[in-house]
């Protein structure tokens, strides 16, 4: 049978580490948060559903491994008897990769090659890319159905620094008192998984941003859906990508369209039951088991055939390789200095 591995590097967590997905949540996180949200939750569901694969510590000489950008060094080269998929997460992605595992579906259609203005200067993206989200985060409490339908408490959950500078200010803060809202930013990240006493989220990094974040993942708005609250959001790639309604959440690009959906949603509580009643049913299109049968299709249709494929080339064939993967790294390093230059970076 083949070898299916899910490598998590050493020191990516100081804790033992949970033996089922049970226990995933109750099991503090240290170092590469997300190597570690990524590579044990997906270990562990795949475990729960019987398929067959082995979490290791130590880099295999051989074999299917599935590891995290952040667990190895940008220039990890595999051997000729290693696939190496990487998961890339928010980082810029290992370019020896044979396949790239994206939590934007964006970025499977990027050109292999190219300068991102906002997040990173060199980015290269060889070999194939899959498209799987991210796992449901565990833990995650919904709003309580006590809270009827009141409208009264509007969160952000997150990092500050991540919010859109207007909605940090006191004076954001006090138009919502006057509505009647009242605005919550500063809940202790312990707090982050609790909706039970929220009526709204929203997740907005910058107003008539000249980025589509195509990095990011559509977590907040996957929370919002499994919460059973409206989510108001920013023009980002990864939420536009899962948009099938307007229903869905609220597309914001300026503080003044914030305020009046706001009204809008406060005057209108059968549009309210309307969102909720559709969170739970969009909630369904990222279950677990939903997400664990993309994890074996790719896997048995993608990485399988793709091992055997790799492991047939002879020495020039591998080392072909290897010399490409270089060849777009020099490419992409030659953009970025030529670009830095003239102080203008493009695609």
């Amino acid at each position: 049978m083949m070898k299916v591995y899910f490598y998590l590097s050493p020191i990516s967590d100081e804790l033992a580490l949970p033996s089922s997905i049970n226990q995933f949540s109750a099991i503090s996180r240290k170092g590469k948060s997300a190597e570690y949200a990524w590579i044990m939750q997906t270990y562990l569901w795949l475990k729960e559903y019987d398929f067959h694969c082995e979490l290791v510590r130590e880099m295999p000489t051989e074999g299917i491994v599935i590891a995290h950008r952040e667990g190895l060094p940008y220039g990890y080269q595999p051997n000729p008897r290693q696939l190496l998929v990487s998961i890339k997460g928010d980082s810029n992605p290992n370019p020896f990769a044979h396949v790239h595992i994206v939590q934007n579906s964006k970025e499977v259609d990027l050109p292999h090659v190219y300068l991102q203005s906002s997040k990173y200067d060199r980015y290269v993206l060889p070999g194939r890319r899959v498209f799987i989200p991210l796992w449901p985060q565990p833990g995650l409490i919904p709003r309580a159905p006590s809270r009827g339908d009141n409208f009264q408490r509007i969160a952000y959950f997150g990092i500050t620094a991540n919010l859109a500078p207007a909605l940090v200010d006191k004076a954001w803060e006090q138009q919502l008192a006057d509505m009647g809202l009242e605005w919550i930013t500063n809940r202790d990240r312990s707090q982050w998984t609790d909706y039970s006493d929220i009526d709204a989220i929203v997740a907005i990094r910058q107003f008539k941003s000249e980025t589509d974040y195509s990095w990011k993942p559509a977590s907040k708005l996957f929370n919002a859906w499994r919460a059973g609250v409206p989510a108001f959001l920013g023009k980002e790639s990864a939420y536009q990508a899962e948009r099938k309604s307007t229903l869905d959440y609220f597309e914001i690009d300026t503080v003044d369209e914030l305020l009046q959906t706001l009204q809008k949603l406060q005057r209108e509580p059968e549009l309210r039951q309307r969102i909720i009643e559709n969170s739970y049913q969009r909630a369904q299109d990222i279950s677990p088991e939903k997400i664990v049968n993309r994890w074996q299709r790719l896997v048995e249709e993608t990485l399988i055939p793709a091992y055997e494929q790799w492991v047939c080339l002879n020495r020039f064939q591998v080392q072909l390789f290897y010399e490409k993967r270089k060849m777009a790294v020099t490419i992409c390093n030659a953009k970025r200095t030529f670009h830095s230059k003239i102080n203008f970076q493009v695609i």
